[in-house]
């Protein structure tokens, strides 16, 4: 199964617990991949970090802004470039998550346009 991790910052040293739950999802044969908002190099040395190579498996995506505005136009910069390029997608994707907040939002478009 692959399993997608949303957190400000990795590796972080007050969330060892993600470093666990990472590291506990590996060892159980699941693809982890981790997003994070800001890199952090507190933790680069943590045994774990090397062994299972989590630097590799990380993408840092960069800061969203704190501005609704900001948020708001970036949602729709995504979105437009997901609609011309698979349009059935961005629907299936916005049906989906209606409920969610704009965060969630603007980290699932940005997911999907970099795996696109």
């Amino acid at each position: 199964m692959k399993v997608a991790f949303f957190v400000n910052k990795f590796p972080c040293i007050s969330e060892t617990f993600i470093l666990n739950q990472v590291t506990g999802l590996i060892d159980r044969g699941h693809e982890v991949t981790i997003y994070s908002f800001e890199a952090d190099d507190s933790l680069k040395e943590h045994a774990d970090i090397n062994r299972y190579d989590l630097l590799n498996k990380s993408i840092c995506i960069g800061n969203i802004s704190k501005s609704k505005l900001l948020r708001t136009l970036k949602i729709l910069s995504l979105s437009g470039d997901l609609f011309v390029r698979r349009p059935i997608k961005l629907l299936r994707i916005l049906s989906k998550y209606k409920n969610i907040r704009i965060v969630s939002i603007y980290s699932i478009l940005l997911l999907v346009n970099l795996n696109t």
